[in-house]
């Protein structure tokens, strides 16, 4: 249970987390190639952990101190009375409850965007993508996607955003740029696509399919599904093997 501000919040589903500021520069920098092969993107991973640590010092890789909401914990709550469905950010170093923002609907997954600015939270009830400023825990832009807006997972060339709509069988695309979405790819057939997972050169994107016992493959250039593979019913979580990173988080295809 946490509470904050004269309310409390049983803690129903943490859904994804950010530790610490860490540079995309040489992992998805202007110079970087969708196409590269996994040995030149993992050895651009390793230099990037090698950032991270530094982080952890309090130096960020531009030299400057770590953002306002480094070393937090976002997550979606549902609480026991109406009003009470937030995203919470909690102090990972002092452990308690730092401060949270009332989205409403039901809160899924978490992706901060790729300059370090602002959090994207799926809203399953409200059909669509929060915005959230982390420093002031507020919802700043909703970003309509489709019913059932579930997964997220960020394009490699991080100009990009997938949403995976559950309930209408279809992926949205943002754009990181502009906020708003530029594409939608609808499943021939239907689907029910759930969590994300890219693979290593940005190609392809996977999606469990949690209401069809199937995973289905996407093409991320032409936003076609290249296949459907039959797996069992209600796969949820899924990861893609070795990708960009050292160690799986699992389910939401987070790798570190």
């Amino acid at each position: 249970m946490l509470e904050f501000d004269g309310l409390q919040f049983p803690v129903f589903r943490p859904v994804a987390f950010n530790d610490r500021v860490v540079s995309r520069r040489k992992l998805t920098g202007e110079n970087a190639s969708p196409r590269q092969s996994f040995a030149q993107w993992d050895a651009a991973w390793r230099e990037s952990e090698a950032e991270r640590h530094d982080l952890k010092r309090g130096i960020t890789a531009d030299g400057g101190a770590p953002a306002p909401w480094a070393y937090s914990l976002l997550c979606g709550i549902y609480g026991q009375r109406a009003g009470q469905v937030v995203v919470a950010k909690v102090d990972t170093v002092n452990m308690q409850l730092a401060g949270y923002v009332h989205v409403g609907g039901l809160p899924i997954d978490v992706k901060l965007a790729p300059d370090g600015s602002v959090f994207y939270v799926t809203n399953q009830g409200r059909m669509g993508v929060s915005v959230i400023d982390p420093v002031a825990m507020k919802e700043v832009q909703f970003i309509p996607t489709g019913r059932g807006a579930h997964g997220l997972q960020i394009s490699r060339d991080t100009r990009s955003l997938y949403v995976s709509n559950r309930l209408e069988g279809s992926v949205s695309v943002v754009d990181f740029a502009s906020r708003s979405v530029v594409a939608k790819w609808v499943m021939p057939g239907g689907g029910s696509p759930d969590m994300l997972q890219l693979s290593p050169d940005g190609s392809q994107l996977w999606a469990s399919g949690r209401f069809s016992a199937q995973v289905y493959v996407f093409d991320t250039k032409a936003g076609t599904l290249l296949a459907r593979i039959n797996v069992g019913w209600e796969d949820h979580g899924l990861t893609y093997f070795p990708n960009v990173g050292l160690h799986s988080l699992g389910h939401n295809g987070v790798y570190r």
